[in-house]
């Protein structure tokens, strides 16, 4: 009698099992119909760079140093270079010294801090 209850338990946890896994999989498929991915893609995500303020410096024909968030450093000195250089860059403590990049990023929260680095 044990071993009918068992593998009535077991029968019914596999149901309940697959069941449960045929609704997420159900959900997830109604998800994808509404908002779906994008495709698999080879390249960069254009939504994350500055393509607006890289094509700003360009038609405008700044040059000399620009301020930048430390992520587009290498994006802005592969397009900008070497007529416009980056104020901080992925190169890290190859070309920064530790005091550059606190500076670099002490200038994008703190307005004084941009004052102080205007002598630099």
């Amino acid at each position: 009698m044990e071993q009918h209850t068992n593998a009535a338990r077991r029968a019914v946890g596999e149901l309940l099992g697959a069941g449960l896994a045929a609704s997420v999989g159900l959900l997830f498929g109604v998800v994808a119909l509404f908002d779906p991915l994008p495709l698999p893609h080879l390249g960069l995500q254009e939504q994350r760079y500055p393509d607006a303020a890289l094509a700003f410096v360009q038609t405008h024909g700044i040059r000399g140093r620009v301020l930048n968030e430390f992520h587009y450093g290498g994006y802005l000195l592969y397009h900008l270079w070497p007529a416009t250089q980056v104020f901080v860059d992925g190169r890290n403590d190859w070309v920064f010294t530790p005091q550059e990049l606190e500076l670099s990023t002490q200038i994008l929260i703190d307005g004084p801090s941009f004052e102080r680095s205007r002598v630099r």
